[in-house]
């Protein structure tokens, strides 16, 4: 069965199907405010949208309508779509999440202790094993590199520790890994038991790219802040191929079946016909050119998203369209009820988090704070190990005070730590849970 696999910003996109074509691009009903991070296409046609905050929505009508279908509260920021129809939705600090019913209903898959991590980058081999690569520090953990699950995500096990993040991972058909870092690129050619660096050492490596269908690929592409690296002898040399690129940040390469080659940039998309040899912009239609994100539909469409909103291509990157994605306003439930809002007052003039109350409680409790400015807010739930058991609030709050209600029904009893942070103030708090 064929593979549709979708990679996030610092990761690579295989893109499937393929044609030549003129330089325009065009737009469907998605925000253009910059909210959403990653788009992927369900194997039953529905469309899914990773957010800043938001977690994940959902469309079945073409991206003319949108449903929130799980993760609230979390930055999703790649998903891949396995042979099987499974939907892994990969997210920053807090692990990855499944989905078996094409995006409807989500589960955290989290087994491995990695959860406060940035996953950045996710593959599938032939034997449906999952391949996760970890992106950096959270909190208290220190988690780099890439972890495996042989059981559809339950049990995971570290495989690569190159004691720095991947941002990019390629397994080809015969399961031979390519893997990008900030230390350069590494290869295995024994499922992952082992690990070479083959090149660009002390090179952030961005994106990679395979072509070639051999045990080795005969061209594998990596790209960096200084533009896109190529090696023809299974890395054992690596030479430069920016001609006609006109922005060298590269954070995204796709290879489609027929051997067009992409490029997303900090400054456009660029596609190459002759092997990376020569590039050519392909920007017609964006209105925005920094490219976050790139995926394949199973009918070829393309979707792009930008920092200015999300576009869609129906001829295989010859034209572009923007989409209008609207998403309803469900992140409701993940905010805090202002305070007193119908009541004139000074505004605080200092970032404050307050003691919860009750407290001890049983099982509800209250959480105030105060917001000196307008800015990003983040309010989260920890346990003593510093596990994240819920974030409660993760979004952009005017200056003002604010009650967040925490229902903690179903954990046990116990202390736990609530930690707000805006901008610079960080502030973590106890609670006692008492049943």
């Amino acid at each position: 069965m064929k593979q549709h696999i979708f990679w996030p910003v610092l990761s690579i996109l295989l893109l499937a199907g393929s044609g030549k074509a003129q330089d325009f691009w065009e737009s469907t009903n998605g925000p253009l405010d910059g909210q959403v991070l990653s788009i992927a296409v369900a194997a039953n046609g529905a469309l899914l949208v990773g957010t800043y905050g938001g977690g994940v929505f959902r469309s079945t009508d073409n991206g003319n309508t949108w449903v929130f279908s799980g993760i609230g509260g979390k930055r999703v920021v790649s998903f891949l779509v396995d042979a099987n129809g499974n939907i892994l939705a990969g997210t920053q600090y807090y692990g990855v999440y499944r989905s078996t019913d094409h995006g409807e209903t989500w589960t955290y898959i989290d087994g491995s202790g990695f959860g406060l991590t940035d996953v950045q980058c996710m593959a599938v081999d032939s034997s449906g094993h999952i391949f996760v690569g970890v992106n950096l520090i959270a909190f208290f953990h220190f988690n780099y590199g890439i972890y495996r699950s042989t059981d559809n995500g339950t049990n995971w096990q570290q495989v690569f520790d190159p004691n720095t993040s991947v941002g990019a991972l390629v397994i080809n058909p015969e399961n031979h890994f390519v893997a990008g870092t900030r230390y350069g690129v590494y290869r295995s050619t024994n499922n992952g038991a082992n690990w070479q660096h083959i090149g660009l050492w002390n090179t952030p490596v961005k994106a990679i790219a395979l072509r070639g269908q051999m045990p080795i690929p005969e061209s594998i592409f990596a790209g960096t802040a200084a533009g896109i690296h190529r090696s023809i002898d299974h890395g054992n040399s690596w030479a430069q191929i920016n001609t006609g690129l006109t922005n060298l940040d590269v954070r995204i390469l796709g290879i489609n079946s027929n051997g067009l080659i992409f490029a997303g940039t900090a400054g456009g998309i660029f596609r190459s016909f002759d092997n990376g040899e020569n590039w050519e912009a392909a920007n017609s239609g964006l209105t925005n050119t920094v490219i976050r994100y790139l995926c394949i539909a199973p009918d070829d469409h393309l979707f792009a998203v930008t920092e200015g909103g999300a576009f869609r291509s129906s001829d295989h990157g010859n034209s572009w369209t923007p989409m209008v994605i609207i998403l309803p306003n469900i992140l409701a439930d993940f905010v805090a009820t202002k305070i007193n809002d119908d009541l004139p007052r000074e505004l605080p003039a200092s970032f404050v988090l307050e003691q919860n109350y009750p407290n001890p409680f049983n099982p509800s409790t209250n959480i105030g704070f105060r917001t000196a400015d307008f800015g990003f807010v983040e309010l989260s739930i920890y346990d003593l190990a510093g596990r994240q058991i819920e974030t409660l609030l993760q979004r952009e709050l005017p200056a003002g005070a604010y009650q967040v209600q925490w229902n903690a029904a179903g954990l046990p009893s116990g202390v736990y730590l609530y930690r707000l942070k805006a901008g610079d103030f960080i502030e973590t708090r106890k609670m006692l849970l008492l049943r």
